[in-house]
């Protein structure tokens, strides 16, 4: 299972990189791009690593894998309906940042218990949960900027 979800998330990066650079250039097809690569991106962070996977670990480690990776898919479908400019996107990105958010804090009181597990997953994690946290949080001032002056 662990191959699958490394595999699928390496494949929805790559195509998403290749619907970055068709809209950059304004080719056709980049919205076919852009909606396979986040829906495969969404459908690989929460079912292959925090479902299928959360068997083995300890209860809080299993929440918290919970909690990330729904976060992580919302704030992927929410950009989606971001740059395809569908309705509701920039309330899908308030809510991924404050599951990061929320992710963040459940690492930071449970630092130890995690390390005790697994000793690369906290730092991992931490930094993916704040990367993906200021990420949105700049994405949302951006639009911000951009509709307000």
């Amino acid at each position: 299972m662990a191959k699958l979800e490394f595999y699928t998330t390496r494949i929805s990066m790559l195509i998403l990189l290749a619907a970055f650079v068709f809209k950059f250039m304004h080719w056709p097809y980049t919205g076919i791009l852009l909606v396979l690569g986040c829906s495969l991106y969404a459908l690989s962070q929460y079912p292959f690593r925090y479902i299928f996977g959360a068997k083995k670990y300890s209860v809080w480690r299993s929440f918290i894998g919970k909690v990330a990776g729904f976060s992580y898919s919302i704030l992927a479908i929410g950009v989606l309906f971001n740059l395809m400019h569908w309705p509701y996107g920039g309330s899908m990105l308030m809510a991924a940042c404050a599951g990061c958010a929320v992710t963040s804090v459940l690492l930071v009181v449970h630092k130890n218990t995690l390390q005790e597990e697994e000793p690369g997953y906290y730092i991992k994690s931490v930094i993916k949960s704040v990367g993906f946290t200021l990420l949105s949080l700049a994405y949302m001032y951006i639009q911000w900027k951009r509709f307000n002056g």
